[in-house]
């Protein structure tokens, strides 16, 4: 580590600055950890992630570097460990004989001599996980090195939340995805333009059509000019807030017309307003209703017309 001084602490800031700018999306937490190692002149450096195993506190290794090697990330039980004082803390260094003071851990067995380490939190405070670094001889100018770890820290914790969020949205979007995917009604989302964006599976039962005549097109039966007029203003209104049921005959790509019950909402979809209309076929639905209808006046003239008389009788419940 460079010496403690006005120029050299200057110029430590430069390449601090320089590492965080360059840092590759990629491989982040390998950049971050080695640029860190790198400028506090230390031989082990670790971002660990702070997790919960089967109710036991655990360290997940981010990136795990050792003499310049980056090792297969691990986790490893926090108790015991040198990493253990960071959690809820702020910066800690052991300056020397740190294998001595945690002698369970692997500190001893490797060798180690000096350790620091600054907490990773989000804003609130709350764990995230631990930045550190250790070496072989003992550690060396401890203002420094906090100086150091504490900006490598924030950036770090930075990246952490970032990648939280984007896996929070990938697990959202799967099970959105999902349930989309397996709805039993078909489900079809339109932009602005009536335009097909998205559907699911039971859409393409319905209207059995391959992807490519549906994606970036307005569904096959408001196709002609009249129609897509009339398909455009359920979409203006639908976007200003209304909510649209209606049934019509929907053309299909088999040829066939089929009777549809359709309610159209507003949706956002890929941070845009949409058009969420959902489908259902309601002809096998009023098949069966008009066969009820003619199986009851059948029932009704063979009834009426009977030479025998009938009486319909209720029992009471009591006597």
């Amino acid at each position: 580590m460079p010496t403690d001084t006005e120029t050299s602490i200057e110029e430590l800031f430069l390449e601090a600055a320089r590492a965080l700018s360059s840092a590759r999306a990629d491989h982040m937490y390998e950049d971050l950890v080695r640029a860190a190692v790198n400028l506090v002149g230390a031989d082990i450096g670790l971002i660990g992630r702070y997790v919960d195993i089967d109710g036991t506190p655990h360290i997940r290794s981010l990136a795990w570097l050792v003499k310049g090697k980056l090792l297969p990330n691990e986790d490893y039980v926090l108790a015991g460990t040198p990493c253990e004082t960071v959690i809820g803390s702020t910066f800690k260094i052991y300056e020397n004989r740190v294998g001595e003071l945690f002698p369970t851990t692997d500190a001893m067995q490797y060798g180690i001599n000096g350790y620091a380490a600054y907490p990773l939190e989000n804003a609130q405070g709350d764990m995230l996980g631990v930045l550190s670094v250790m070496t072989y001889k003992p550690l060396k100018n401890p203002r420094l090195c906090e100086s150091v770890l504490r900006v490598f820290a924030e950036r770090v914790s930075h990246e952490i939340l970032r990648a939280d969020a984007e896996q929070e949205l990938r697990d959202r979007e799967d099970y959105y995805r999902t349930l989309f995917d397996n709805a039993l009604d078909a489900l079809v989302i339109m932009d602005s333009k009536g335009m097909v964006l998205d559907y699911n599976a039971r859409l393409g039962e319905l209207d059995d059509a391959p992807r490519e005549q549906l994606i970036g097109k307005p569904p096959p039966t408001f196709r002609s000019p009249e129609r897509y007029q009339e398909h455009i203003e359920t979409i203006r209104r639908v976007l200003g807030g209304e909510q649209i049921s209606s049934e019509y005959k929907a053309s299909c790509a088999d040829g066939s017309i089929r009777n549809v019950e359709a309610r159209s909402s507003r949706v956002d979809y890929g941070g845009e307003p949409r058009v969420l209309r959902v489908i259902r076929d309601v002809g096998e639905k009023r098949a069966r209703e008009k066969a009820l209808k003619e199986s009851e006046r059948r029932y009704r003239s063979v009834f009426d017309s009977s030479p025998v008389s009938y009486t319909h009788l209720t029992l009471p419940t009591k006597i």
